[in-house]
């Protein structure tokens, strides 16, 4: 038996309708459905949500626990999004969160199921695969969860496993061998797409399926032109990887845009206060080329920019402080236009260099991966101290492997659930909302001198949502 649910959500539209979490449970289809007179095997609980009860107005432990009441050994899973996590709520429940967008692909699996406890008739421990093998106890003393005590069972039947991989060929080549292949007489073969090879033989036609796939693939993107390059990046400006509002901050980056930006020239000259949500950068801003492919990847929102003309400033001014407190609702992208801000030779926009290094930039500038390094099994020797063999952290002093920024995870089974090991990620908190001011008038002689002058009124300039 499933269902959905969604976080507390409450900046909707007039258009739709949200029921929360805490009132479904309530009604009488919910009730209805789980006193269910027949036997189930397991509820499925998925939905656009933290799986880790508490973070980000997370609603799945509301549903977990009205099952639980009924229902006190049925095993209940949970998948959640955005992030990587996993969270054991029970010996027989436990939530899994692969990832945010398409840069993860989570795998999970679950045995213990059989005749006795589920209509489950197939085999217990199918043969030639990895089967799991961990029980629902929370093992990382890191990142605890209180542990639901409801579960009449004493020792239950059930075993997991879970792994985050990286969303890119090289992880789905080491996965599975020699289907990602892909034979350049079949890519250079102008038919190739309307007309694949008919063999016979199913490896042969699984590379020759994954070069039809590619070949299309690279084929849309030029005729939608991401790979169109703007310009280049100087330098990475991280979302949550850098000190909000530090130089690296993708939010300084986007201050100093808005600041710039002037969308109506007959307001030019009025000041004004730019304020947008930090949810409108989805990724970070890395150093090189940048893509018309980039644009959407950081922000894919089309979001309008509108304003509110002469705001008195003692009112303005407090607007971006009193939005925080509140929260944040959901974010939308700015569209701001790339006319020049001053830079004396003319190549700087907004932080994107113009120079001739980046107009068109060798195929390897855009990140050629080399062979991946995580051949073998997985070890794990206290607090990350090597994995698969690779040494992570300074200790030991000896030649150490020089690993990818990337996911460093830890959830309630430990460390070991990155498919792929990579150096950590500095994650700092961020608030729902950023802005800056533009256009101040400087003080007149005699007056503060490097100070602006605050004005009477502002032009309050915001997203459209």
């Amino acid at each position: 038996m499933a269902f959905g649910v969604l976080f507390d959500f409450t900046a909707n539209t007039n258009a739709s309708r949200i029921t929360k979490a805490a009132d479904m449970i309530k009604q009488d289809w919910f009730q209805q459905a789980v006193h269910h007179p027949k036997p189930i095997d397991v509820f499925l609980v998925l939905g656009h949500n933290s799986a880790r009860p508490g973070r980000q107005a997370s609603t799945l432990k509301t549903v977990y626990s009205a099952i639980r009441e009924a229902h006190p050994d049925t095993p209940i899973q949970i998948f959640g999004t955005h992030m990587r996590d996993f969270v054991v709520y029970d010996q027989s429940s436990t939530a899994s969160e692969s990832g945010r967008y398409c840069e993860s692909l989570g795998w999970f699996s679950m045995s213990g199921f059989n005749s006795s406890n589920s209509g489950f008739t197939g085999p217990l421990n199918p043969k030639g695969v990895p089967n799991p093998n961990r029980t629902a106890v929370v093992a990382n003393p890191v990142n605890p969860t209180p542990i639901d005590k409801r579960s009449k069972q004493k020792t239950s039947p059930f075993l997991y496993s879970r792994r985050y991989l990286d969303w890119n060929r090289l992880t789905f080549d080491y996965h599975a061998p020699g289907s990602q292949f892909l034979h350049n007489d079949i890519l250079s073969r102008p038919n190739f797409i309307s007309s694949p090879s008919s063999s016979s033989n199913s490896s042969s036609q699984l590379k020759q399926l994954g070069a039809q796939i590619s070949s299309s693939i690279t084929s849309y993107r030029h005729q939608l032109g991401l790979g169109k390059v703007y310009g280049c990046t100087p330098q990475t400006f991280w979302v949550t990887g850098a000190p909000f509002m530090a130089p690296n901050s993708m939010y300084t980056f986007l201050a100093d845009a808005m600041a710039h930006q002037i969308l109506n020239p007959k307001r030019a000259k009025v000041p004004r206060v730019h304020i947008s949500n930090t949810g409108m950068a989805r990724f970070d801003l890395h150093k090189g080329p940048f893509t018309m492919d980039d644009s959407y990847i950081t922000s894919p929102f089309p979001s309008l920019v509108v304003y509110i003309p002469e705001v008195p400033w003692e009112m303005a001014k407090g607007v971006l402080e009193r939005m925080n407190k509140k929260g944040a609702g959901q974010g939308r992208r700015v569209e701001y236009n790339t006319t020049s801000v001053g830079d004396p030779k003319g190549k700087r926009e907004f932080g994107v260099w113009q120079g001739e290094e980046c107009v068109n930039p060798p195929i390897e500038q855009f990140g050629a991966m080399g062979k991946r390094k995580v051949l073998g099994k997985r070890k794990v020797l206290g607090k990350r101290e090597e994995i698969m063999g690779v040494p992570v952290g300074n200790g030991g002093g000896g030649r150490q492997e020089v690993l990818e920024v990337g996911y460093t995870t830890e959830d309630d089974f430990g460390v070991d659930g990155d498919d792929t090991i990579h150096a950590r990620i500095a994650n700092y908190e961020i608030p729902a909302y950023f802005g800056t001011t533009a256009g101040f008038p400087e003080w007149k002689k005699g007056g503060r001198k490097g100070r602006r002058q605050e004005p009477r009124v502002v032009d309050l300039v915001f997203n459209d949502l």
